[in-house]
């Protein structure tokens, strides 16, 4: 039990000082007034779990988009949304729908034994709002 915690340990503080390195959005993307990330996750492991969260992030938040996966016993969930925040950036686009499934470890015994990755699905929607200002298009 005191490797798990460890390990646990070890991989909330990576994120934290993950989170804690990036910028704010306002100081990376000064032309973006929100970004709204919609979510719908799906886990059917050892027991099933549905549920929907809402995240929004002003100028004032960090350029941060990984996402705790909501199966609690997940080891080093992968689910992040940074590429496809850029996508949208990068083209000036305002909405994106997809799909993601969580490679993270099932539970600590599967990171063990590095046989099980974790399944969770998320469904996303992803709404950015753009100042109203003409010279950034």
């Amino acid at each position: 039990m005191i490797d798990e915690q460890k390990i646990r340990q070890k991989e909330f503080e990576n994120r934290l000082n993950d989170e804690q390195c990036k910028p704010f959005i306002k100081d990376v993307f000064p032309f973006i007034d929100k970004i709204t990330i919609r979510l719908k996750f799906q886990y059917t492991g050892a027991m099933e779990i549905e549920n929907g969260q809402q995240i929004i992030k002003t100028r004032e938040d960090k350029f941060y988009f990984r996402i705790p996966c909501i199966n609690p016993e997940c080891i080093y969930s992968d689910l992040n949304l940074i590429n496809e925040i850029n996508s949208l950036i990068n083209f000036r686009e305002t909405n994106m729908n997809g799909k993601k499934l969580c490679n993270g470890w099932q539970d600590y015994v599967r990171y063990k034994a590095k046989n099980y990755h974790c399944q969770t699905h998320m469904d996303y929607e992803i709404e950015i709002k753009y100042h109203n200002d003409e010279n950034i298009k």
